[in-house]
């Protein structure tokens, strides 16, 4: 989201902060008054954001702060008045602080002689000094010098020009071709032009705590602003872009994100931050470039009780349990995804599903299997895809009786055979009839297994089961076995079926047995680390609700076929309310 507009009071409507900003609104009391112009930067959070982040680089802050001229006689502000007094032949000048007199302009009359000067004195005390610190000659000034009329009927000015008179209470009068005062009232001033520079100019923002960030910032608060970029002493053109001695955007965006990135609570619906410009004297400010962007980020869990919470959820998974356990997260339908990673961590034994694809092995779902009984053997042939060492066997069952106990042997390929060398056996007990699940069964000892052809054999020793097969080029093959010569013989090929098989490894390199889904997607964690990018799965799960849905629930779906448990730490979701959206 992008902030380009500012509000003058937060109760105004937005505007361009691309524009011309005075810098005179007056704060304390003299000696310690200074001026201020003050925006308020309206943030969005959304519905469900628990903190904002800010976007240094694409944000930015460009302008310069320089002199501002008024009429002393008639200023916007009224603290920036010049109070007169009348004494005779002089009037006296009071300005709120010394500032440099560029013109006077003295009303219609008040000159009747063309030899006349504007004389200015400095004063100590009540006291005038002797002589003028300079003096002014006239010009004419409206229609006089278009219709040549009379001087007593035309309104005259006094210009300094190139000339620098400074201060904050001085005298003026008249003065003839050979010195001599004459008459000044305080009233034959009608403008009295002056310039003040920058001087001490800084920026800063003031907050609300985060106990009271849906209260409107007061005075009190504005008092307290913080100054994170200043430029000391009185110049005539301050650029807030200038390196030295940091560039006013930078510092701004940098103050903005330890702000608001610190936020971890229920955020209300706008938060309100005062962006403070001051200066010693006043001034003006050209912006010539403004933008704020940032970002919701959500990092929460959705609780029981449907609410947010940043506590992490323990999903504790049974032995052979096949169903899917959730977590929640909540986001706007129109949230525009820009990162999400999510963090587990994972409590498994040792055992470990080794397949080609390594990873997570999803519960058997397929409706075939080949007998396993008593009589007969069923072989598969297995070629790992490199070399491996195993320590046990997993293979997708389902036993006809309550009681069902499998023989699995593990041989050498002979000439295409399933008569090698014995190299591993195990005994594998079934309890579950009609459940479809992977069983597990350690070997006495590990295996070590080149990239060549190995087989798989299995037969019953009490009861009967069913070894579950998948379409695949590997066929399964039904043997009998001589119990005299101990040479098989191929009873049935079933072409185009493979059983269910996966090699254990206790391997610290393997990866854990468990997968994450968001809605359909299935997510893979990334390398080294049980983490995922769900970005674009949440992107896709929000698209597909409809245009017009709320705050939309989403579950997060961890699968395993081990026991163990997952620990699902709160994810951090960064994203955009919807593409392209302009705040205040």
């Amino acid at each position: 989201m992008n902030i380009t507009s500012v509000l003058a009071t937060q109760e105004s409507e937005p505007e361009t902060a691309l524009t011309l900003w005075p810098v005179r609104e007056p704060v304390g009391e003299p000696p310690l008054r200074f001026y201020r112009q003050v925006w308020y930067l309206r943030f969005a959070p959304g519905e469900t954001a628990a903190q904002l982040s800010v976007d240094i680089d694409a944000s930015a802050l460009k302008g310069i702060f320089s002199v501002y001229d008024y009429d002393a006689r008639n200023p916007d502000e009224p603290a920036l008045e010049a109070i007169l007094t009348s004494g005779g032949d002089t009037v006296i000048v009071a300005l709120d602080a010394p500032r440099q007199v560029r013109r006077v302009k003295l009303k219609m009359g008040t000159v009747t002689e063309s030899d006349l000067k504007l004389a200015f004195y400095r004063i100590d005390g009540d006291t005038l000094a002797e002589q003028p610190t300079l003096s002014v000659a006239w010009h004419l000034t409206g229609e006089a010098e278009e219709d040549d009329l009379p001087v007593d009927e035309s309104a005259t000015e006094f210009s300094l020009d190139n000339k620098d008179f400074r201060d904050g209470r001085f005298a003026l009068r008249l003065l003839d071709g050979g010195g001599t005062p004459v008459t000044l009232d305080k009233d034959d001033i009608e403008e009295l032009h002056l310039r003040s520079y920058p001087t001490g100019t800084r920026i800063g923002v003031a907050t609300k705590d985060a106990d009271h960030l849906a209260e409107s910032i007061t005075e009190a608060d504005l008092s307290q602003t913080t100054f994170f970029w200043r430029v000391p002493g009185e110049l005539e053109t301050v650029p807030l872009d200038d390196p030295a001695p940091e560039k006013a955007g930078l510092a701004l965006t940098q103050e903005l994100a330890r702000y608001l990135e610190r936020l971890s609570v229920s955020l209300p619906e706008t938060i309100d931050v005062a962006l403070v410009f001051a200066s010693d004297a006043p001034c003006l400010l050209d912006i010539t470039t403004f933008q704020v962007t940032y970002h919701a980020v959500l990092h929460a869990l959705v609780a029981a009780d449907g609410q947010a919470t940043g506590e992490k959820q323990v999903l504790r998974f049974e032995n052979g349990q096949t169903a899917g356990q959730e977590v929640f997260v909540q986001l706007p339908r129109s949230a525009q995804i820009l990162s999400a990673r999510l963090e587990t961590d994972v409590s498994f034994g040792p055992n470990r599903l080794v397949s080609e694809k390594g990873g997570f092995i999803a519960p058997p779902v397929q409706k075939t299997g080949v007998h396993v009984g008593l009589e007969r053997w069923v072989a598969q042939q297995s070629t790992p895809p490199t070399a491996m060492t195993v320590h046990g066997i997993a293979l997708g069952m389902m036993s006809l009786t309550k009681q069902t106990e499998v023989l699995v042997e593990l041989r050498e390929d002979w000439r295409g055979q399933a008569s090698g060398k014995k190299l591993a056996e195990a005994s594998i007990r079934l309890d579950r009839a009609g459940q479809r699940r992977w069983v597990m069964s350690l070997f006495s000892e590990k295996v070590i297994l080149a990239s060549q052809p190995y087989w798989i054999l299995m037969k019953a020793v009490e009861g009967a089961a069913v070894w579950l097969v998948d379409a695949a080029e590997t066929p399964v093959r039904v043997l009998e076995r001589s119990e005299q010569t101990g040479a098989e013989t191929e009873v049935a090929i079933l072409d185009g079926l493979e059983a269910l098989y996966r090699f254990i490894s206790r391997s610290k390199q393997a990866l854990q047995p468990v997968q994450l889904s968001v809605g359909a997607q299935a997510l893979t964690p990334e390398a080294g680390a049980p983490s995922y990018d769900i970005a674009s799965a949440l992107t896709a799960y929000l698209e597909a609700q409809p245009s017009e849905a709320g705050p939309i629930t989403i579950p997060l779906t961890f699968e395993t076929t081990v026991p163990g448990f997952v620990t699902v730490y709160p994810p951090h979701i960064k994203y955009d309310i919807s593409p392209g959206t302009t705040l205040l």
